[in-house]
Protein backbone atom coordinates (compact mmCIF):
# COMPACT_ATOMS: atom_id res chain seq x y z
CA UNK A 1 0.00 0.00 0.00
CA UNK A 2 1.48 3.51 -1.14
CA UNK A 3 2.68 5.50 1.82
CA UNK A 4 0.30 8.87 1.92
CA UNK A 5 2.04 12.21 1.99
CA UNK A 6 -0.53 15.43 2.89
CA UNK A 7 1.45 18.61 2.85
CA UNK A 8 0.04 22.02 3.12
CA UNK A 9 1.88 25.19 3.21
CA UNK A 10 0.35 28.15 5.34
CA UNK A 11 1.34 31.61 6.58
CA UNK A 12 -0.27 31.94 9.57
CA UNK A 13 -0.04 35.99 10.42
CA UNK A 14 1.66 35.10 13.70
CA UNK A 15 -2.20 33.53 14.95
CA UNK A 16 -3.84 36.32 14.72
CA UNK A 17 -6.97 36.10 13.38
CA UNK A 18 -8.80 39.09 10.89
CA UNK A 19 -10.15 40.98 13.70
CA UNK A 20 -6.88 40.77 15.40
CA UNK A 21 -8.04 38.16 18.31
CA UNK A 22 -5.59 34.94 19.33
CA UNK A 23 -6.62 32.15 17.36
CA UNK A 24 -4.76 29.56 18.56
CA UNK A 25 -7.02 26.63 19.12
CA UNK A 26 -8.90 27.45 15.92
CA UNK A 27 -5.98 27.23 13.63
CA UNK A 28 -5.15 23.87 15.43
CA UNK A 29 -9.05 22.58 14.80
CA UNK A 30 -8.64 23.48 11.13
CA UNK A 31 -5.32 21.69 10.55
CA UNK A 32 -6.81 18.37 12.30
CA UNK A 33 -9.67 18.97 9.98
CA UNK A 34 -7.91 18.85 7.17
CA UNK A 35 -5.85 15.88 8.21
CA UNK A 36 -2.81 17.50 7.38
CA UNK A 37 0.45 15.20 8.44
CA UNK A 38 3.03 17.71 7.01
CA UNK A 39 2.75 21.29 7.62
CA UNK A 40 4.82 24.36 6.82
CA UNK A 41 4.13 27.42 8.38
CA UNK A 42 5.14 30.82 7.99
CA UNK A 43 5.01 34.22 10.65
CA UNK A 44 5.12 31.44 13.29
CA UNK A 45 7.83 33.49 15.53
CA UNK A 46 5.41 34.84 18.54
CA UNK A 47 8.87 34.58 21.02
CA UNK A 48 9.03 38.09 21.05
CA UNK A 49 8.28 40.32 23.92
CA UNK A 50 5.78 42.41 22.23
CA UNK A 51 3.87 39.19 21.48
CA UNK A 52 4.16 37.58 24.89
CA UNK A 53 6.79 35.18 24.57
CA UNK A 54 4.19 32.51 22.93
CA UNK A 55 5.36 29.65 21.17
CA UNK A 56 2.97 29.00 18.50
CA UNK A 57 5.13 26.02 16.91
CA UNK A 58 5.03 24.17 20.61
CA UNK A 59 1.31 24.93 20.75
CA UNK A 60 0.57 22.96 17.53
CA UNK A 61 2.93 20.20 18.36
CA UNK A 62 1.44 19.53 21.92
CA UNK A 63 -2.27 19.86 20.11
CA UNK A 64 -2.03 17.93 17.09
CA UNK A 65 0.54 15.33 18.69
CA UNK A 66 2.85 16.23 15.85
CA UNK A 67 7.03 16.13 15.49
CA UNK A 68 8.26 19.69 15.21
CA UNK A 69 10.82 21.90 14.27
CA UNK A 70 11.73 25.69 14.25
CA UNK A 71 13.89 27.97 13.10
CA UNK A 72 16.43 29.56 12.84
CA UNK A 73 16.33 31.57 16.39
CA UNK A 74 14.37 34.55 17.21
CA UNK A 75 17.04 36.58 17.27
CA UNK A 76 18.96 35.12 13.65
CA UNK A 77 15.82 35.38 11.71
CA UNK A 78 12.08 37.72 10.73
CA UNK A 79 9.40 35.27 9.77
CA UNK A 80 9.38 32.69 11.35
CA UNK A 81 9.31 29.16 9.48
CA UNK A 82 7.68 26.38 11.51
CA UNK A 83 7.60 22.78 10.33
CA UNK A 84 4.78 19.99 11.78
CA UNK A 85 5.21 16.74 10.92
CA UNK A 86 3.17 13.43 11.83
CA UNK A 87 6.57 11.58 11.21
CA UNK A 88 9.63 11.52 12.64
CA UNK A 89 11.86 14.28 11.74
CA UNK A 90 15.18 12.51 11.52
CA UNK A 91 17.70 15.98 10.72
CA UNK A 92 17.14 19.59 10.34
CA UNK A 93 19.19 22.30 8.61
CA UNK A 94 18.15 26.03 9.98
CA UNK A 95 19.38 28.48 7.71
CA UNK A 96 19.02 32.40 7.09
CA UNK A 97 19.24 33.10 3.39
CA UNK A 98 21.45 35.78 2.06
CA UNK A 99 18.86 39.32 3.24
CA UNK A 100 21.19 42.23 2.66
CA UNK A 101 18.75 44.97 2.00
CA UNK A 102 15.53 43.68 4.02
CA UNK A 103 13.86 41.01 6.66
CA UNK A 104 16.07 37.99 7.13
CA UNK A 105 14.62 34.67 5.33
CA UNK A 106 14.44 31.62 6.91
CA UNK A 107 15.22 28.31 5.57
CA UNK A 108 14.34 24.86 7.17
CA UNK A 109 15.80 21.82 5.21
CA UNK A 110 14.34 18.82 7.33
CA UNK A 111 14.50 14.77 6.43
CA UNK A 112 11.80 13.08 7.43
CA UNK A 113 11.40 9.02 8.32
CA UNK A 114 8.22 8.19 6.16
CA UNK A 115 8.41 4.96 7.27
CA UNK A 116 11.19 3.90 6.62
CA UNK A 117 11.56 6.57 3.81
CA UNK A 118 13.70 9.37 3.62
CA UNK A 119 11.81 12.71 2.27
CA UNK A 120 13.07 15.95 2.58
CA UNK A 121 10.76 18.95 3.02
CA UNK A 122 11.64 22.63 2.87
CA UNK A 123 9.68 25.53 4.38
CA UNK A 124 10.63 28.96 3.47
CA UNK A 125 9.53 32.56 3.28
CA UNK A 126 11.43 35.03 1.21
CA UNK A 127 11.72 38.95 1.52
CA UNK A 128 9.85 41.54 0.46
CA UNK A 129 8.29 42.30 -3.21
CA UNK A 130 10.42 45.66 -2.60
CA UNK A 131 13.27 43.95 -1.38
CA UNK A 132 14.34 42.59 -5.17
CA UNK A 133 17.96 41.77 -4.35
CA UNK A 134 17.14 39.48 -1.72
CA UNK A 135 14.92 37.57 -3.29
CA UNK A 136 17.09 37.32 -6.11
CA UNK A 137 19.49 35.76 -3.78
CA UNK A 138 17.54 33.91 -1.41
CA UNK A 139 16.26 32.18 -5.16
CA UNK A 140 19.61 31.38 -5.60
CA UNK A 141 20.29 29.83 -2.59
CA UNK A 142 17.16 28.01 -2.02
CA UNK A 143 17.81 26.42 -5.66
CA UNK A 144 21.49 25.38 -5.54
CA UNK A 145 20.00 23.53 -1.66
CA UNK A 146 17.07 21.66 -4.22
CA UNK A 147 19.82 20.80 -7.14
CA UNK A 148 21.49 19.13 -4.16
CA UNK A 149 19.00 16.94 -3.17
CA UNK A 150 18.05 14.12 -5.29
CA UNK A 151 14.56 13.69 -3.55
CA UNK A 152 11.80 12.65 -2.93
CA UNK A 153 11.54 16.20 -1.75
CA UNK A 154 8.93 18.42 -0.99
CA UNK A 155 9.07 22.50 -1.11
CA UNK A 156 6.61 24.53 0.97
CA UNK A 157 7.57 27.78 0.22
CA UNK A 158 6.65 31.45 0.42
CA UNK A 159 8.45 33.43 -2.25
CA UNK A 160 6.97 36.71 -3.01
CA UNK A 161 6.27 36.22 -6.35
CA UNK A 162 3.79 35.26 -9.41
CA UNK A 163 3.99 31.81 -11.63
CA UNK A 164 6.53 32.44 -14.44
CA UNK A 165 8.24 34.80 -13.13
CA UNK A 166 12.19 34.71 -13.49
CA UNK A 167 12.72 33.17 -9.32
CA UNK A 168 9.79 30.76 -10.07
CA UNK A 169 11.39 29.66 -12.93
CA UNK A 170 15.19 29.49 -11.53
CA UNK A 171 13.29 27.24 -8.54
CA UNK A 172 12.35 24.85 -10.94
CA UNK A 173 15.22 24.59 -12.63
CA UNK A 174 16.62 22.42 -9.58
CA UNK A 175 14.14 19.93 -11.08
CA UNK A 176 11.17 20.37 -8.74
CA UNK A 177 8.05 20.49 -10.39
CA UNK A 178 5.15 22.28 -9.85
CA UNK A 179 1.85 21.16 -8.08
CA UNK A 180 -0.44 22.77 -10.46
CA UNK A 181 -0.78 25.14 -13.42
CA UNK A 182 -3.31 27.73 -11.70
CA UNK A 183 -1.88 31.16 -12.85
CA UNK A 184 -4.54 32.99 -9.65
CA UNK A 185 -1.27 32.35 -6.89
CA UNK A 186 1.31 34.62 -5.62
CA UNK A 187 3.83 33.98 -2.61
CA UNK A 188 2.67 30.64 -1.04
CA UNK A 189 3.99 27.35 -3.76
CA UNK A 190 3.85 23.98 -3.18
CA UNK A 191 6.56 22.26 -5.32
CA UNK A 192 8.17 18.86 -5.25
CA UNK A 193 10.67 16.28 -6.53
CA UNK A 194 9.80 12.75 -6.89
CA UNK A 195 13.24 11.16 -6.44
CA UNK A 196 14.63 7.76 -7.54
CA UNK A 197 11.72 5.53 -6.71
CA UNK A 198 9.22 8.29 -7.59
CA UNK A 199 6.73 9.78 -5.32
CA UNK A 200 3.75 10.70 -7.17
CA UNK A 201 1.52 13.84 -6.71
CA UNK A 202 -2.13 12.52 -6.50
CA UNK A 203 -3.51 16.17 -5.80
CA UNK A 204 -3.00 19.51 -5.15
CA UNK A 205 -5.82 22.40 -3.77
CA UNK A 206 -6.12 25.54 -2.60
CA UNK A 207 -7.63 26.00 1.00
CA UNK A 208 -9.56 29.00 2.36
CA UNK A 209 -8.79 29.54 5.56
CA UNK A 210 -11.73 32.29 6.04
CA UNK A 211 -11.05 34.82 8.27
CA UNK A 212 -8.11 32.57 10.58
CA UNK A 213 -5.13 34.42 8.59
CA UNK A 214 -4.73 36.75 5.82
CA UNK A 215 -3.53 33.56 3.49
CA UNK A 216 -4.84 30.25 2.04
CA UNK A 217 -3.56 27.09 2.51
CA UNK A 218 -2.00 25.29 -0.48
CA UNK A 219 -2.16 21.18 -0.23
CA UNK A 220 -0.65 18.74 -2.00
CA UNK A 221 -1.36 14.82 -1.41
CA UNK A 222 1.55 12.39 -2.30
CA UNK A 223 2.24 9.02 -2.57
CA UNK A 224 5.22 7.47 -1.79
CA UNK A 225 6.30 3.47 -2.43
CA UNK A 226 6.80 1.63 0.79
CA UNK A 227 10.49 0.20 1.15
Amino acid sequence: KPLSIKAMVWNIHFGYDHYGRVNFERVARAIEQEQINVLGIMESDLTRMFMANRDFVEYLEKELQMYSDFGPSTAENTWGCGLLSAFPIVHVTRTVLPSPEGELACLLDATLNVSGRNVTVFVTHFGNTEDKLDRELQTEGMTAVATANPGPSIFLGYITDRPHSANYNRLLSSGMLDTTTDLRRYCQYVFYKPGPDGMVLDHFYRWDSTDLSDTEGQVGMFSLTPK
